[in-house]
């Protein structure tokens, strides 16, 4: 996230072009290099000719635990056969000079996001990416990881509303009166204090959404730290 940031505030200060693609059904993109072997599908026949029998892959396939990290391993080839450089900081970002300009790729699973001052070195990409996989062109950048992006001049505001909205019903706040800290002043914790959740999984769900929030948010952190 703080690469995200940092590529657009660069964006929104150099007038850089902003736009995102995604893969269609990624994961199935990645090759095996192990033996792997599946139980046979619902619906085909275990009981005759079949009976006895297991699938031998082929191709990564999703429920895999190698399949996000085969499908990453594809796109890093693909990308620098193509001449892009992978940034030893940061594994996701890939940069690219062309004409002495600087073109940036950040990728997070299947969501692409290109940067560059050049919109025909975005087209030149994109085009690259539709010859090697199943593609979306989704146009210049507006939603990225629960992020809003609007662009203005020589701004860009990032914004989590959508995400925030998403959030409130799940955790049954939708009537919630808004207030400047969301804590309460006077609560005072004690390790030993109150009763153990049965089940911490929803609050730990609740918590990490907290945390990203506070990607927009920085108001919020101390509270939910």
């Amino acid at each position: 996230m703080a690469s995200v940031k940092m590529l657009l505030l660069v964006a929104a200060v150099k007038g850089w072009h902003l736009h995102q693609m995604d893969v269609t059904n990624a994961f199935l993109n990645g090759d095996l290099s192990e033996e792997v072997y599946m139980v046979l599908p619902p619906g085909l026949d275990s009981s005759g000719k079949y009976k006895g029998k297991v699938c031998k892959l082929r191709k990564s396939l999703y429920g895999l635990k190698q399949s996000s990290r085969k499908w990453y391993v594809k796109l890093t080839e693909t990308l620098i056969k193509h001449g892009l450089k992978q940034s030893p900081c940061d594994y996701s970002i890939f940069t690219s000079t062309v004409l002495n300009e600087l073109g940036v790729l950040i990728v997070y699973v299947d969501d692409i996001v290109l940067w560059s001052i050049r919109l025909e070195a975005i087209k030149d990409v994109k085009n690259m990416l539709h010859a090697d996989f199943r593609m979306k062109d989704l146009g210049e950048l507006s939603y990225f990881l629960g992020l809003e992006v609007t662009r203005g001049k020589q701004v860009i505001i990032v914004s989590q509303r959508k995400y925030c909205l998403d959030v409130l019903p799940e955790s049954s706040f939708e009537s919630c009166k808004p207030a400047p800290t969301p804590i309460f002043n006077k609560e005072v914790l004690s390790s030993s204090g109150g009763e153990l959740l049965t089940d911490i999984s929803e609050y730990m769900h609740l918590v990490g959404q907290l945390q990203y929030l506070t990607t927009t948010r920085p108001d919020i952190t101390f509270a939910v730290q």
